[in-house]
């Protein structure tokens, strides 16, 4: 509340005009004063509800945003959960939906993506599942292949985590989950998916 708030709800024409229809000799000033008073009341009670008003609605857009953002950040999470299911397979090929999903990642504008490192993550997040998508077209050894599931798991999870407001320390990066550093692992150059 404002420090106007006893000001206002005395209402800084209500207390004169009430004191003047009491001094008053004629009975029309007294009603015309004392509806003066009374009108002067109601639109200092109002105007104090109305600026509290305002904040409470200001406050309920805010609220409602955020909840949209993490809902969006809840639906990223289940399309890099679903993403991460495909690609670790042993026989996974990239068809159609996967394409779409890897789409939908490359190309999101939510704003979990300013931090420069959950840029990062989700950069090599999809990297790695590009090199497991062309694997039969690449000359890859299996234990490359292992390395790059791993990893594409371990980004997977980091970018969920990140997500959903849970970052996990983990194997590769341990400072993750406790502050904002990350570590960078050497990101593959080699071709992704489109």
């Amino acid at each position: 509340m404002s420090s106007r708030w006893f000001t206002a709800m005395s209402g800084p024409l209500t207390v004169p005009a009430t004191i003047a229809a009491l001094w008053v000799e004629s009975p029309t000033a007294k009603i015309l004063l004392g509806l003066t008073a009374f009108i002067c009341f109601w639109a200092s009670a109002y105007w104090m509800w109305n600026a509290e008003r305002e904040k409470v609605v200001a406050l309920e857009a805010a609220a409602e945003v955020a909840h949209h953002a993490d809902t969006k950040s809840a639906e990223l999470a289940g399309i890099i959960n679903a993403m991460m299911e495909k690609a670790l397979r042993y026989d996974f090929k990239p068809d159609e939906n996967f394409r779409k999903l890897y789409a939908e990642i490359d190309a999101s504008t939510h704003p979990a993506w300013i931090a420069n490192d959950v840029k990062q993550l989700r950069r090599d997040f999809l990297n790695r599942c590009g090199i497991l998508g062309s694997r039969n077209e690449t000359g890859y050894t299996l234990a490359e292949l292992k390395g790059c599931q791993k990893e594409a798991k371990e980004f997977g999870d980091l970018l969920i985590g990140r997500l959903t407001g849970a970052p996990k320390p983990s194997p590769l990066n341990p400072a993750v989950g406790t502050d904002d550093s990350f570590v960078r692992l050497k990101s593959d150059s080699r071709k992704s998916i489109r």
